[in-house]
């Protein structure tokens, strides 16, 4: 079941589940990897969905502050701070 001429490491043999797992096992390993996949796209759904909802309040949030941002202004002083961190 192991196939030493595959060695990826010092120690570390790659198992050939081919061999190494017979039918009924590979069966259910299978069938979990099923359910493990549906389990994957149920939680990426979700955490799409939270990450859609956190910007609908980041957009409501900058819809406020925005028109009072002077953009300009922090651009100056962002290349004030830079040029004094850095030396240039």
């Amino acid at each position: 079941c192991f196939a030493p001429e595959r060695l990826t490491g010092p120690g570390e043999a790659v198992l050939d589940t081919d061999t190494a797992l017979s039918p009924s096992a590979r069966e259910a390993l299978d069938a979990r990897a099923d359910v493990l996949a549906a389990v994957v796209r149920a939680l990426t759904d979700e955490a799409v969905s939270r990450l859609d909802a956190c910007l609908a309040v980041h957009d409501r949030l900058e819809a406020v502050y925005r028109p009072y941002t002077d953009f300009a202004a922090l651009d100056a002083l962002s290349g004030e701070l830079i040029g004094a961190l850095t030396g240039l």
